[in-house]
């Protein structure tokens, strides 16, 4: 019961309000950019990025009410 509180509580947490989805290419080689790229784009209920690297492509689902996709790859650039 507790588990299903914990993880009923984490989606409820990381759930972006007003979301839009894009995907766009970024550049990068191994497990080190991946979590960079990551890092400097995520926004705690404002922006999740989540790239690839096999493919080189980030998956960005934001809040288009509160910032937009040029400020988050700022961000990670």
């Amino acid at each position: 019961m507790t588990i299903g509180g914990l993880l009923s509580f984490n989606n409820s947490y990381c759930q972006i309000k007003n979301a839009k989805t894009e995907t766009v290419r970024i550049y990068g080689n191994c497990n080190m950019c991946k979590s960079k790229i990551e890092k400097a784009g995520n926004q705690r209920k404002v922006a999740k990025v989540t790239w690839d690297k096999d493919t080189q492509m980030a998956t960005i689902t934001y809040n288009e009410k509160k910032t937009n996709q040029d400020e988050i790859l700022k961000r990670i650039a």
